[in-house]
């Protein structure tokens, strides 16, 4: 191609073009990496306050410390400070 757009053109036909991600993907994400010090009432309360504001929420991304301390492979949620996860 003579351009980068014909290569690019050509290159996708050969090898497929890509998907359009889930429309999900373009909305809010908020996360807990802001911090380290979160339990199970604060990340309520960050998901009831966006919801109570009319902010769409589309992904809550819980970072590590949802599971037991320096135990981050396990996946299993510290019930000190999510004493009912849902």
């Amino acid at each position: 191609g003579k351009t980068i757009a014909d290569v690019l053109g050509v290159y996708t036909t050969l090898t497929g073009k890509p998907a359009l991600p889930p429309a999900y993907t373009f909305g809010l994400w908020l996360t807990t990496s802001f911090t380290t010090n979160y339990d199970e009432e604060t990340v309520s309360f960050f998901i009831d306050e966006m919801a109570r504001r009319d902010i769409p929420l589309e992904v809550f991304h819980f970072d590590c410390f949802w599971m037991k301390e320096f135990n981050w492979c396990d996946f299993t949620w510290d019930k000190r400070m999510f004493p009912d996860p849902k």
